[in-house]
């Protein structure tokens, strides 16, 4: 059996330093020059309680001795530190990021001038203190990939609808107890977390969903999915356990489903008609009074 390395105490003094030589100004304003010829921008894990003055204007004359030269940021990472707040004017001169981390903070708000990044694509905002998204989400039509878990949201705006390229959107470990109706909107959606909330109904608009191959509602309140979820056919995993469901009724018939997770909610019955591509079926702790043989 292979022995695992011990750390010692020279490597974590060591590891220590490092991160305390990398919340310096100096260092910081190193890595800020690095940025504006890389365009990538890690700040991550800093300490930082504000935002670097040199974000809100980037590119600006005078900011650098060879301004003309910086080039514009498309990535930037500010998560796993103590910020509260992004400036209002923060995105202002940042119209070409593509790339946004702001994880692991205390924000509550997002600053309107985000919805100049028409071109942002991604954007992770787990792990803060977020109740609820601006409507103005809406206009960052070039969205792929939303996180949004661990916060403290009761609800989606119904402009998150909008952004129709999105292919991933989670949200779990969040307080929703509902999905925007018009959740069948976002038709290039493959995956959708939203377990560990309060949903007590899907819409039924979640049948338009053609692409979707991974949905996640488990840990919710549901009692029911809607039968419009039968026309999931690009589905492969479907997680509803720890919920309150009494009936199959809903269950996709996807030629794809390779895990279907109903474990502990109130099913006397298991679903009929399952495809035969199955291979992890959990029904466990249910209330099943007939079991027939799944072929």
């Amino acid at each position: 059996m292979p022995v695992r390395p011990m750390v010692g105490r020279r490597e974590l003094e060591r590891w220590s330093e490092a991160q305390q030589t990398s919340a310096t100004p100096a260092a910081i304003e190193r890595a800020i020059a690095q940025a504006q010829a890389s365009g990538t921008l890690n700040l991550t894990s800093r300490g930082l309680v504000e935002v670097p003055e040199e974000l809100c204007a980037w590119n600006a004359k005078g900011q650098s001795d060879k301004w003309w030269e910086v080039v514009q940021l498309a990535k930037l990472d500010l998560s796993h530190n103590e910020l509260r707040h992004l400036p209002e004017e923060l995105f202002e001169a940042l119209d070409s990021l593509q790339t946004l981390h702001v994880g692991n903070n205390g924000l509550s708000e997002l600053p309107s001038s985000l919805q100049r990044c028409k071109i942002l694509a991604r954007i992770n905002l787990q792990h803060n203190a977020f109740q609820r998204l601006p409507s103005f989400i809406g206009a960052l039509e070039g969205l792929v990939h939303v996180n949004l878990d661990h916060n403290a949201l009761t609800r989606l705006p119904d402009a998150l609808c909008d952004l129709v390229l999105v292919e991933t959107l989670t949200c779990p470990f969040n307080q929703l107890a509902a999905l925007p109706e018009r959740l069948g909107r976002m038709r290039a959606l493959t995956k959708l977390d939203a377990s560990s909330n309060a949903l007590a109904a899907l819409p039924a608009s979640i049948g338009d969903l053609a692409s979707l191959s991974e949905l996640e509602v488990g840990h919710n309140r549901l009692s029911a999915l809607p039968e419009a979820m039968a026309r999931l056919g690009a589905l492969v995993r479907l997680d509803c356990r720890e919920n309150a469901l009494s009936g199959a009724g809903g269950i996709p018939a996807s030629p794809r489903l390779a895990e279907l997770l109903l474990g502990f909610n109130r099913l006397q019955m298991l679903p009929r008609g399952l495809p035969p591509s199955l291979s992890v079926l959990d029904v466990r702790d249910n209330l099943l009074v007939e079991v027939d043989e799944v072929e």
